[in-house]
């Protein structure tokens, strides 16, 4: 036979019905010969099929007498048509060992032996031999591409299904050929993809969080807008965390950082107008608990203010405050989502004792339980400020100063209000 091109040429072992051992034919020509027809008139492989066409035409009439939905018809074919001892099938089981991936054209494993090969590839096996888009929505259909194009993928699969390890993420990078050839080039390129598609959006939103803002305020590359969570597929596939800057700072209380989330993160900020429409409820400490967890980067012992349980925020982790804390992190949490009013003093603060106490303890250290304390019936402002601390800085002193001579001349007029009781 001088049809076919590369590897499947027939050789002189092959006629169209064969040269069976001992025989008249064969004991006449002193050779044998292994039939070509009918199988290989049903070849997955076209150049086979149109050379069994041309040479064999009276030998491929009718059907295909092989079925190789079966291990045994497996069997029967390999020991027919590729010179295989009857303990192979396609795959193993059933006391057959395997042909695949070895005996297989398209593998990585690829034998020389070209009657086997030839055997395996285009009659046999061909479903086993070829991997298709098809394929790989399949655990098994993935594992069967993986063997196919590298070695070493006995019970591995993209996504790490049906008992088997996951090739996702852990050679989505890979420098090695051939597991790149496995895992981003074929058998696993849609997911890799997409994780590279997301990596790449995150680093792109947390440049632009990065560049805007001011000041303290600029935030790292430890946000993006959506956030990568510790332990997930995309954190193990970039190799770090980040934290969402959407929605809770969409509507921050920081027109800076409220501008570039909302100018970097349209989509994330979508529908997100005022913190009602967060995900946690800030009038509580448990909703002010979630949210210094997920933007702050808290434990979940603190709250605003102390109580229930929880620990306090106040004044430590307040832009405004005189202990503030260096932690940027917890501050951008605290100070401009999570506890803005508490963080923040007003003009308002002053009219009522529990105003004052938040006023000179963000302004000042030790006023645990202190407010302005000035006492109906006209005492010197002076007399007040004689049972306070020292001030440690002049200007302390002076801010104290202003702030109780203005509630000083409220009081007046409003009358006494009881001491501060926390």
């Amino acid at each position: 036979m001088t049809s076919g091109t590369g590897n499947w040429s027939y050789s002189t072992t092959f006629d169209c019905d064969g040269v069976a051992s001992g025989t008249q034919l064969q004991s006449y020509m002193g050779v044998t010969r292994r039939a070509a027809a009918p199988g290989f008139c049903f070849s997955n492989d076209d150049d086979i099929k149109k050379a069994m066409n041309k040479c064999c035409s009276s030998s491929c009439s009718g059907a295909s007498p092989i079925d190789v939905s079966t291990a045994a018809g497996q069997s029967q074919c390999l020991v027919d048509y590729g010179g295989f001892s009857s303990s192979y099938a396609c795959v193993a089981g059933s006391g057959k060992s395997a042909v695949f991936p070895t005996y297989c054209n398209g593998s990585y494993a690829y034998s020389t032996n070209a009657m086997y090969v030839r055997a395996t590839d285009t009659l046999c096996c061909p479903d086993t031999c070829h991997w298709t888009p098809e394929d790989l929505k399949t655990s098994e259909g993935e594992n069967k591409c993986l063997n196919l194009e590298s070695s070493g993928w006995t019970n591995w699969d993209c996504n790490g299904l049906s008992g088997r390890s996951a090739a996702v993420p852990s050679y989505c990078k890979t420098t090695n050929s051939n597991y790149k050839r496995a895992v981003p080039d074929n058998c696993c390129k849609d997911e890799c993809a997409e994780l590279a598609a997301a990596q790449t959006k995150s680093e792109t939103e947390a440049q632009c969080l990065q560049s805007s803002g001011s000041s303290n305020w600029t935030y790292t590359s430890t946000f993006d807008c959506d956030g990568i969570e510790s332990g997930t597929k995309l954190a193990s596939y970039t190799g770090y965390s980040r934290t969402a800057a959407a929605p809770g700072f969409c509507v921050s209380a920081d027109a800076d950082i409220k501008a570039a989330v909302n100018k970097c993160c349209p989509d994330s900020c979508k529908g997100i107008n005022s913190k009602d429409d967060l995900p946690f409820d800030l009038d509580t400490a448990a909703g002010q608990s979630q949210c210094l967890v997920e933007y702050g980067g808290f434990s979940t012992s603190y709250a605003c203010r102390a109580g229930g349980g929880k620990s306090a925020v106040w004044p430590t982790y307040c832009n405004h405050s005189y202990k503030y804390s260096s932690n940027v992190k917890y501050v951008r949490a605290a100070d401009t989502l999570c506890c803005p009013e508490d963080c923040t003093p007003t003009v308002d603060d002053l009219l009522t004792s529990y105003g004052e106490n938040k006023c000179l303890n963000l302004e000042s250290s030790g006023w645990t339980n202190w407010d302005c304390n000035v006492l109906e019936g006209g005492l010197q402002l002076f007399q007040a400020i004689a049972r306070l601390p020292i001030p440690t800085t002049k200007e302390q002193f002076l801010i104290i100063v202003a702030k109780m001579s203005a509630t000083f001349w409220q009081q007046q007029r409003t009358k006494v209000r009881p001491k501060l009781s926390v």
